[in-house]
């Protein structure tokens, strides 16, 4: 019982948290893609989290939390650059 909790946990806290991070854009009334920031997000925790892997548990899960979070905002932050800098619009699309 413990095992399938633990796994429903696992699989559910990242489409939690993209979730949550749609939400406050979408409030603001930017419409964005969450699967990029995501995507980069997991990427940078996983890049930090192999170089560190003989850390203590304790500062490598939050140092791997940071780089993920940095990732992410990084490439969230492309988009809001060229939005505020120039007035282009969030959703690009070829015609």
């Amino acid at each position: 019982m413990s095992t399938a909790v633990g796994q429903v946990l696992f699989k559910a806290t990242p489409l939690i948290l993209t979730g949550l991070a749609v939400a406050l854009p979408f409030r603001a009334g930017l419409f964005i893609s969450a699967g990029g920031t995501d995507g980069s997000g997991c990427h940078g925790h996983g890049i930090l989290a192999s170089i560190c892997g003989g850390d203590s548990f304790r500062d490598g899960c939050f140092a791997c939390a940071a780089a993920g979070f940095m990732m992410g905002a990084i490439w969230g932050g492309i988009p809001g650059y060229f939005k505020a800098r120039f007035g282009a619009h969030e959703v690009i699309r070829p015609s």
